[in-house]
C-alpha cells in the first residue's frame, strides 16, 4: 500500500531542535563573555586604584615605580582576555543575540581601559618626578642631621673603652644597650639612603 509522510512538521521540529541548540550555544557564549567582562572590570578597576595611591616615603614610592614597570606584563594578559571577549561578543553579533544595554556599556568601558591605563600611568610618572624632587630635599636635611648622629655615634663608641669599673655593671650595660640601639637605628637610615639613591638611579 501507499504511505503518506508528513515532511513539514517533521523538518519543523527539527528547525526548533535546531533553534533551541543554537539558542543555548549563544546563552552559554553570552555567559562566558559576561564573566570575562566582569573579571576584566575588576582587574583594571585594580590597578587603577593601585595607580591612584600617592606615596607617602620613599619605600611607597619605589614599589610604585616597580609596580608600574611590572604592568607590560600583566596588561599583555588582560589585552589577552579583551581579544577572547570580543570574539564571544562579535558572535552575538553575527547571531544577532540581544543583550542587556548594561553589559553592552561595560563592555566597551573594559575595552578602552588599557588606553585609560596608559594615560594614568604616564600621569603618575610626571607626578612621581615632582614627588621624587621632595623627598631629595628631605634626604638632604635628614643627611645633615645624620652626619651629626654619626658623629655623637663614633664619641660614644670610644666611650665604652672607658667603661671598665665593674661594679657599675647595670649602668655600663645599659649605656651598651642604648649605643646598640643608636647603632641600629644608624644602620635603617643607612638603608633607607640607598633606597633612596637606588630610585634616583632608576
Amino acid at each position: 500500500g501507499l504511505f503518506l509522510v508528513e515532511v513539514v512538521s517533521i523538518r519543523n521540529l527539527l528547525l526548533d531542535k535546531h533553534r533551541a541548540i543554537i539558542g543555548a550555544i549563544l546563552s552559554d557564549h553570552c555567559e562566558r563573555c559576561r564573566t570575562i567582562t566582569d573579571y576584566l572590570d575588576d582587574e583594571f578597576k585594580k590597578i587603577n586604584k593601585n595607580l591612584s595611591k600617592r606615596p607617602e616615603n620613599i619605600e611607597q614610592l619605589t614599589e610604585l615605580e616597580e609596580y608600574i614597570n611590572s604592568l607590560g606584563n600583566i596588561l599583555g594578559a588582560l589585552q589577552n582576555f579583551i581579544a577572547e571577549m570580543m570574539s564571544y561578543q562579535n558572535v552575538l553579533e553575527k547571531y544577532k543575540y540581544k543583550t542587556d544595554l548594561d553589559s553592552g556599556t561595560q563592555r566597551w568601558s573594559v575595552f578602552g581601559f588599557p588606553k585609560k591605563i596608559a594615560s594614568k600611568c604616564a600621569e603618575v610618572q610626571e607626578s612621581n618626578v615632582a614627588v621624587k624632587r621632595r623627598f631629595k630635599d628631605e634626604m638632604m636635611g635628614e643627611q645633615a642631621n645624620f652626619l651629626k648622629t654619626v658623629h655623637e655615634l663614633e664619641q660614644q663608641v670610644v666611650g665604652l673603652e672607658n667603661l671598665v669599673d665593674l661594679s657599675d655593671v647595670a649602668n655600663i650595660a645599659s649605656v651598651v644597650k642604648e649605643v646598640e640601639t643608636r647603632l641600629n637605628a644608624a644602620q635603617a637610615k643607612v638603608k633607607l639612603f640607598n633606597l633612596f639613591i637606588n630610585a634616583e638611579i632608576l
